[in-house]
């Protein structure tokens, strides 16, 4: 069964993935921000008075927050039109169903990169800060099966591909439900 996708259903679902990935940016800055400056808070707090650390650790952390976001974002920009001009490339010998910022495993060594779903199978993309440069194919017909699992053993962003040859191939991937829904509705599983 296969589920229409036009061009313009690509270019919302990148937007989309776009804002959800500039949303956790400043979700995570806000974080981190808070985080690395509670040391601060703690520090003000023994040599002055409680309400004199909050405040500094309310400020310091803010500032955190928007340093990381200040860093992060435009990286997340950079990333995003290089996956557009990638998808551009791909899309000229068949369509991009689905895409977005991946992790593939090989044993231990996780590469960082981009996972696109197409009309032909699935392609993951590292990027150039990897010990591997390899571009991952798997064609739909070695798909027998796709599930969702625990990345580490407490985050669920974690993709399991099984392969006709019963080997299994582990993706990390931001809304691993929705490429789940997606491969199984393409390749007729489940």
């Amino acid at each position: 069964m296969t589920v229409e996708h036009d061009t313009s259903d690509s270019g919302n679902r990148r937007n989309t993935l776009m804002r959800r990935m500039i949303i956790n940016a400043i979700v995570s800055g806000l974080v981190f921000g808070y985080l690395v400056s509670l040391m601060f808070f703690f520090l003000i707090s023994v040599t002055d008075s409680l309400m004199a650390a909050l405040k500094a650790w309310l400020l310091l952390g803010l500032a955190g927050a928007l340093v990381w976001v200040a860093c992060v974002v435009p990286l997340l920009l950079f990333q995003n039109a290089k996956a557009k001009k990638m998808c551009r490339i791909i899309e000229s010998q068949g369509r991009v169903l689905f895409n977005g910022p991946a992790g593939h495993f090989r044993g231990m060594i996780s590469d960082g990169g981009w996972l696109y779903l197409t009309d032909e199978g699935l392609l993951f993309k590292p990027h150039k800060m990897n010990l591997s440069w390899q571009d991952v194919w798997i064609p739909n017909a070695m798909i027998v099966g796709v599930e969702r699992y625990k990345n580490m053993g407490i985050v669920s962003n974690g993709l399991l591909l099984t392969l006709k040859d019963e080997t299994q191939e582990k993706f990390t991937a931001n809304w691993s439900r929705e490429w789940v829904r997606i491969i199984n509705s393409e390749l007729g599983l489940s």
